[in-house]
């Protein structure tokens, strides 16, 4: 299955960011349904709390970093972190 790597950031501080997949072919898609799913909590305080939610209280971009095909979600989580890790080490400048 084809995965969408998204990497939202704080537009004031890009070292808070956080990689997101779906496999939908318009990742914009996805950054609605998690918008949506932040403001509909911010407002009624229900359901579950994602640390991701938090982003969307700030000036935040997004964009697509990467499209792999994967045969099963848990490599494609993994992946995920591999690109967070990727990401904030050249933000260290350790790269």
């Amino acid at each position: 299955m084809i995965y969408y790597f998204i990497k939202i950031t704080d537009n004031k501080n890009p070292s808070y960011f956080f990689i997101d997949l779906t496999t939908q072919k318009n990742y914009k898609n996805r950054i609605c349904g998690l918008r949506s799913k932040a403001i509909q909590y911010y407002h009624t305080n229900q359901g579950p709390f994602r640390n991701i939610y938090d982003i969307f209280t700030k000036d935040y971009s997004f964009y697509k970093v990467d499209t792999h095909d994967f045969q099963s979600y848990k490599e494609a989580k993994l992946y995920t972190q591999e690109l967070h890790d990727t990401y904030f080490k050249k933000l260290s400048c350790e790269i």
